[in-house]
């Protein structure tokens, strides 16, 4: 088996894990902005499917959010700048990825164009987008 250095994710039959790197929280990551990743996006619910001022819209709320610490971010609106959790038990419109479930890692949304969520997880500094929700159909938006 290859040598992997602490910041490597490994796979294992199919499935992603996060870094080890990952699993060590640091207090620090709270303390600066966040950075994003589209490495796991889903087919459906992609940049792909998106509208051009959609587009548009996204890359302005990721360098809004980018100037802010993560610990602002959690501390702000819901349907602002801030987070929003979402259960597992809550996605219908895609299949939520196997490793979210088995490691119980939380799903977060944050909001663009609009009230429109991107939903991911986060990893220490990185939030990885997996669904970018543009006509609202990943799951009840009704609470």
């Amino acid at each position: 088996m290859p040598k992997l250095n602490k910041n490597t994710t490994t796979t294992r039959k199919g499935k992603i894990n996060l870094s080890k790197s990952s699993l060590i929280l640091s207090e620090n990551n709270d303390k600066k902005p966040p950075m994003f990743s589209f490495h796991q996006i889903g087919k459906r619910y992609c940049l792909s499917s998106c509208q051009s001022g959609e587009k548009i819209d996204l890359i302005d709320t990721l360098h809004k959010l980018s100037q802010l610490t993560w610990q602002e971010l959690i501390n702000s609106n819901r349907h602002g700048l801030g987070t929003e959790k979402i259960a597992h038990s809550a996605i219908k419109g895609s299949s939520v990825p196997d490793f979210i479930i088995d490691q119980n890692i939380t799903l977060i949304a944050f909001r663009f164009s609009g009230k429109k969520p991107m939903v991911g997880y986060r990893e220490n500094q990185i939030f990885h987008i997996l669904w970018l929700d543009r006509d609202f159909s990943l799951y009840d938006h009704g609470s």
